[in-house]
């Protein structure tokens, strides 16, 4: 260990449990699940129906449309909760140099809704969109 010391200053999160930290304390604390029916996709052919969903998330309270129709919903995510410590740290960017300050994200999995969709345009229209974006969306 070189001796370097991290320093949290702010925190964000969009969850199942809740858009923003206040949400998610309260409904932890509260014992609320963030598990519920699936709602986001016809599921009444799966054997699963449930799952830990975010619900109520407006992407475009965090960011820009043009990035909101090229971006999963687990980059807008964590584009959001990072904009949201952000915040939370009172930061001004301007004072900071950029290449000294960084956001820890913690993700399960995600990144398939892009994925399925740039496959399924690829197989109808073998687009150059797929070819280019594909490998990007899948890692995001």
């Amino acid at each position: 260990m070189d001796g370097r010391r991290v320093v949290v200053t702010g925190m964000g999160i969009i969850s199942p449990m809740g858009n923003n930290i206040a949400t998610f304390r309260d409904n932890l604390l509260s014992g609320k699940s963030g598990i519920g029916p699936i709602a986001k996709f016809d599921a009444s052919e799966l054997e699963v129906r449930i799952a830990g969903e975010v619900r109520d998330f407006d992407p475009a309270e965090y960011m820009n449309p043009n990035i909101i129709k090229y971006t999963d919903p687990i980059t807008q995510f964590g584009m959001a909760a990072a904009k949201q410590a952000i915040h939370d740290a009172g930061l001004d960017f301007s004072q900071f140099d950029p290449y000294r300050l960084g956001v820890s994200q913690g993700v399960g999995y995600g990144g398939w809704l892009s994925t399925l969709r740039l496959h399924e345009n690829f197989l109808d229209k073998w687009s150059k969109e797929c070819r280019s974006f594909l490998n990007s969306c899948s890692n995001t």
